[in-house]
């Protein structure tokens, strides 16, 4: 519902007293806030030493600087670990009672499957996890993009996501990181002026009036060319319904208007809980004086090694005169006196002691444990020789990243959510693919805006399925199957995973419950022949069993139709 169908008196108060003057102030309050947790400069710190840059502000020109990067190793663990899991939406319904509310998940979660294959949701997510390790926190900003074009679909637009730092996302309140009870959510963006401008030319606005600016923050301007402008997205909550503007520091890019949304479009999370704020603590910030430690004590030991650990050549520079000494191969040297008398010597090395070197490496196994990432847990592990063995293994390494994949797990739920919430107000009337009773893909039209009654009563899950757990529910299933504790054909292919990735899998099914339904049949018309044998004479029966199978069969089969019973098939 745009502002141009809304009546002056139809827009709320507290939507007609915005400005982006007000907006403007808001957002810099909440830089306020950020600055008083130092979050700029520690995210910017963090972010150096998990990409190599570990020795930024030392003046020792004349140590090698070496780097011995713990902390990106312990943060690509730990984004592997909560990773590994894919995800997906099992969708279930309180109330089924009604037969087109039984198509509602199937839809539902087909096109949640989609829409993260269209926007590479899993990868961002990777990413997500990965700042939120380093950073502290992660959100993504999920939003309808009208340009998106979907073939065979009569309604342009698609569901789009968006990776943010934490360095742009301001809440209304900030002692607490509940988005959805937030009075007001602000994201910050740098844009390039021109396409800033545009956007306002498109919504009505005045292009002129929005000019470039610096990044008050100063976190990104230091390489940032002038023709940028920070684009502020304004979002409030009035009667339970999402209301959403765009700004600048002084100007509309697109006044306010009613997006009928539920929820906020923002997912966040954090990776350990910062009691009264909005912010979580990374585990990159505790662990950074370990790293200059490892990094001196290593840089230290190699000077040593380089200046003294080597044997030297001491000479007589008397003896030699003005040609100086050579080591050079096969090259004669010329000196003064009898070349017979000690001229030079060699000194041997100072032997280094390997205590140094011995506590660095504790001090480094002793850090990536406290993070959580110890020889077993990085996969380590000698001769593991099940499947039983590997799946102990990554249960125990999971172990100190328990809390971390709840938050994670919650943080998806709280996306697909919000998916379910765009869908029910921007999608409209779609074509949509479910799978009928007997497995057959079949093509309709849905009205998503029905959403709106039901996205409540949806029960949003995160499907855990690592490749070592799918395996074991394969090897399962199979053992099941030789064992003939599943006998049935059609349930044992039903219960194995997708992953098992069995071509035709569905024509397979279709298939066999054809020959099943085939036998079946036969087995009646068995039992009505065999019933018809035992009405005739006993000599007769004798004749009929001495011929052959396929032609007591047909025989039979004939005598029954002569008798006026028709076989039912």
């Amino acid at each position: 519902m745009d502002n141009s169908e809304l009546k002056n008196n139809e827009i709320p108060q507290a939507i007609s007293s915005l400005s982006p003057v007000l907006i403007n102030n808001r957002y810099e309050k909440g830089i306020d806030y950020k600055n008083s947790l130092n979050l700029y400069d520690i995210v910017k710190n963090n972010t150096n030493y998990y990409c190599d840059k570990q020795w930024e502000n030392c003046n020792a020109p004349d140590l090698q600087k070496i780097t011995l990067n713990i902390i990106k190793q312990v943060v690509s663990y730990s984004v592997s670990m909560l990773t590994t899991d894919n995800v997906g939406a099992n969708i279930k319904m309180y109330r089924t009672d009604k037969d087109d509310n039984k198509a509602i998940p199937n839809i539902i979660s087909s096109e949640i499957l989609r829409i993260m294959e269209n926007t590479q949701f899993k990868e961002s997510l990777k990413d997500s996890t990965r700042d939120c390790a380093i950073n502290g926190d992660s959100i993504i900003y999920s939003y309808w993009n009208p340009d998106i074009k979907i073939k065979g679909q009569l309604n342009e637009g698609d569901i789009d996501i968006e990776l943010v730092k934490n360095t742009q996302v301001y809440f209304g309140n900030p002692t607490t990181k509940n988005v959805q009870k937030q009075p007001f959510i602000i994201i910050s963006f740098r844009k390039l002026l021109e396409k800033v401008q545009q956007e306002a030319s498109e919504n009505g606005e005045n292009p002129e009036a929005i000019k470039a600016d610096t990044d008050i923050n100063q976190y990104n301007s230091k390489y940032e060319p002038d023709n940028f402008v920070t684009e502020l997205v304004y979002f409030t909550k009035i009667n339970g319904e999402v209301w959403c503007a765009k700004c600048t520091k002084d100007a509309w890019v697109r006044k306010p208007w009613n997006l009928e949304y539920s929820l906020y479009p923002i997912s966040y999370w954090s990776w350990s809980e910062n009691p009264n704020s909005c912010h979580g603590i990374s585990p990159v910030s505790g662990i950074i004086k370990n790293q200059d430690a490892i990094n001196k004590l290593w840089s230290f030991h190699y000077h040593v090694v380089q200046n003294f650990a080597f044997p030297k050549i001491i000479y007589d520079r008397d003896v030699f005169g003005q040609q100086k000494y050579t080591s050079a191969i096969g090259k004669p040297i010329g000196v003064s006196g009898d070349p017979n008398k000690a001229i030079f010597n060699v000194f041997n090395g100072v032997q280094v002691k390997n205590e140094i070197i011995e506590f660095a490496d504790k001090l480094a196994e002793k850090s990536k444990q406290m993070m959580g990432a110890s020889d077993v847990a990085l996969g380590n592990l000698k001769n593991p020789e099940n499947t039983s063995a590997i799946i102990a293994v990554s249960n125990n390494s999971k172990q100190p990243l328990a809390l971390q994949q709840k938050s994670y797990y919650n943080f998806v739920e709280d996306t697909f959510r919000i998916w379910l919430d765009i869908m029910s107000v921007d999608y409209g009337i779609r074509e949509v693919k479910t799978i009928d009773e007997n497995g057959n893909d079949t093509y309709g039209n849905y009205d998503f805006s029905r959403l709106k009654d039901i996205n409540l009563k949806l029960n949003v899950e995160i499907g855990r399925a690592a490749w070592y757990d799918e395996l074991a529910a394969i090897q399962t299933i199979d053992n099941l199957y030789h064992n003939q504790i599943i006998t049935d054909k059609i349930l044992y292919l039903e219960s194995l995973p997708e992953s098992a990735n069995i071509p035709n899998k569905s024509e397979i099914i279709a298939h066999l419950q054809k020959e099943k339904a085939q036998l079946e049949n036969k087995t009646v018309l068995y039992q009505q022949m065999a019933q018809f044998l035992d009405t005739l004479p006993p000599e007769q029966q004798a004749e009929l069993k001495k011929l052959p199978p396929q032609q007591l069969e047909q025989t039979v089969m004939s005598m029954m139709q002569q008798a006026g019973q028709v076989p039912q098939q």
